[in-house]
């Protein structure tokens, strides 16, 4: 499993190909274009836009030209938010102004990690890119309200101003909520937070008050009832048990 982001040029032959893989992946242009279809995208990616493929998502894909892009492979957890059925098939995004800017600065990292060779640590240098990344692409997709959750979901969140952002009534934007994502709003956001909690349990040693403040929790007793109600166990027996389960396997 990739534990770490890689970030490279790559070039794509005219034979197609299809797979799938267990990280996530962010295609970005350089020269030429290059043919990709998945389930419910079927384009030709060129320098109009980019194309994050995410963890498990087959994908067919070809080139018939010349061709160059920038490509990061990112572990799946590092992009968790991206996660969503609704973006399952993956996202394209247009090239405007701040993805020019992001390409200029992932070359200038990549170029970076060459010069230093086997010392370099991608993931570090590439880690807060990664982080803007993912929260640019969570707004090219979805609803202003979805996006808002996501976003904040570290903060306090009223129903009523997520109403609000999307210009509907409090009654109407729960029973459209449900509608669109199968769940109540104060479920979603539970849901939400409960799936970055696991992510900082298992990939970080940070102790549990501070997982709790930094996935919206003011105390930590209200992140181990959430833990109990819907997993069954505290997060402390999370952790735990998740280490046991990847000694063994």
């Amino acid at each position: 499993m990739l534990q770490t982001i890689i970030g490279e040029k790559r070039t794509y032959a005219a034979k197609g190909c299809t797979h799938d893989h267990p990280f996530a992946q962010l295609i970005v242009p350089l020269t030429g274009s290059l043919f990709i279809k998945t389930q419910v995208h079927q384009f030709e990616l060129d320098e109009s836009s980019v194309f994050f493929v995410p963890s498990g998502c087959s994908h067919y894909f070809y080139a018939q030209d010349t061709n160059e892009f920038l490509v990061l492979d990112i572990p799946a957890h590092l992009v968790a938010d991206l996660a969503r059925h609704e973006i399952s098939q993956g996202i394209r995004a247009d090239f405007e102004e701040r993805w020019h800017a992001l390409r200029l600065l992932l070359l200038a990292e990549i170029d970076k990690q060459g010069e230093l060779g086997e010392n370099s640590s991608p993931a570090g240098s590439l880690l807060h890119l990664v982080h803007y990344i993912s929260s640019l692409l969570a707004q090219s997709f979805g609803s202003r309200s979805l996006n808002y959750i996501h976003q904040h979901y570290h903060c306090p969140l009223d129903v009523a101003y997520l109403a609000q952002i999307e210009g509907y009534s409090f009654s109407y934007y729960s029973e459209w909520f449900k509608a669109k994502t199968g769940k109540s709003p104060k479920a979603y956001i539970q849901d939400l937070r409960l799936k970055k909690a696991k992510n900082l349990l298992l990939h970080t040693d940070l102790p549990i008050y501070q997982i709790a403040q930094q996935v919206g929790f003011e105390q930590a007793s209200s992140l181990t009832r959430l833990f109990q109600q819907l997993e069954g166990v505290s997060p402390k027996r999370y952790r735990t048990g998740s280490e046991i389960q990847l000694t063994y396997s």
